[in-house]
């Protein structure tokens, strides 16, 4: 049988102390909107997050939100495919390789109807400006 002299085990002349282990934070057991905003924020494509959305009702309530939609706008911007040109007939130039858009900017110049072919005459509208996929004509 050991005895010790104090209540303390000693070694090499020194008194062992007994580790004191805090307990760990309980855990999260539910992720509260703003935090799962902000993890959604950084996925890196606009596809992940629709993909997200019909995933939980947790995810599909914080993406449909629109605080969280002008967030997401900010850090993920339109993308860019392609410019128009012209006063009077519209001609779209679509991003050219090697932008990385450049395959979805020729589909989507080839299946849009730039040629104002529903307006009633082409020859009697001019187009004054271009905004969030909206055209300003006037007749002339």
């Amino acid at each position: 049988m050991i005895r010790f002299r104090s209540k303390w085990p000693h070694c090499h002349g020194q008194t062992i102390k007994p580790y004191h282990v805090e307990s760990p934070a309980p855990p999260l057991k539910r992720l509260t909107d703003d935090l799962l905003a902000v993890i959604l924020i950084r996925l890196p494509t606009l596809a992940n997050i629709d993909r997200a959305s019909p995933a939980n009702l947790a995810f599909n309530r914080v993406i449909t939100d629109r605080l969280f939609l002008r967030r997401i706008r900010a850090v993920h911007p339109p993308l860019l495919l392609g410019t128009h040109m012209g006063a009077h007939r519209l001609d779209f130039l679509p991003a050219m390789s090697p932008h990385p858009f450049a395959g979805v900017a020729r589909a989507f110049a080839d299946a849009a109807d730039f040629s104002s072919s529903f307006l009633p005459s082409d020859d009697h509208w001019r187009y004054h400006d271009f905004h969030d996929g909206h055209a300003l004509l006037s007749r002339l």
